[in-house]
């Protein structure tokens, strides 16, 4: 039996299927926010199989909102598509300011992560509404100031190729490697 959540799955697919590198952090955005690790060709798991779920990190210490795991402040509350939806259909001045905040979070939690692990790439996956343009200009640019210049300037910040149907090709890719060691 083989089992992976969505945002592992669509690691896979991208490092795959897609443009991916051997170094690279999915982070997929949907009715929550999980990532996949790729670091030196092979997906990370962690002791508990628990590695990439940043979604329950606190971001900011300026509250937010009761998460549904009981704290307050994750980047769940921030982020997931929903309440990014929600922030947007909220804001009198368009999506700009809650887009770009949401991507100043998001990069708040991947700074220790990309720098810790030296990855080269960052790549987003969800509505890409929500995704591209603001979200994804921002997260770019607080990487950049939150990590070293050498490392940030070969960092690459991008959106998923065909984030569509990028969790259902992971899951081939996974079935591939499992049944019959090809991908």
């Amino acid at each position: 039996m083989l089992v992976c959540n969505d945002a592992d799955a669509a690691v896979h697919a991208e490092y795959t299927l897609g443009d991916g590198g051997d170094d690279l952090i999915l982070v997929k955005i949907g009715l929550g926010v999980g990532c996949g690790l790729i670091v030196a060709g092979h997906r990370v798991r962690g002791a508990h199989f628990a590695a990439g779920e940043i979604g329950h990190v606190a971001v900011g210490t300026d509250g937010g909102e009761l998460c549904g795991c009981g704290n307050v402040g994750c980047l769940e509350t921030w982020i997931a598509a929903p309440r990014l939806q929600k922030a947007i259909a909220d804001s009198p001045s368009g999506p700009d300011g809650p887009l770009r905040a949401a991507g100043e979070r998001l990069a708040i939690a991947l700074a220790p992560v990309v720098a810790a692990l030296d990855l080269s790439e960052v790549v987003l996956a969800g509505p890409h509404e929500l995704v591209d343009g603001s979200l994804l200009s921002a997260v770019d640019e607080t990487l950049r100031r939150r990590m070293l210049a050498r490392n940030a300037s070969t960092l690459e910040v991008r959106v998923a190729a065909d984030a569509d149907d990028i969790v259902l090709r992971g899951a081939a890719v996974l079935v591939l490697w499992d049944q019959w060691g090809v991908a």
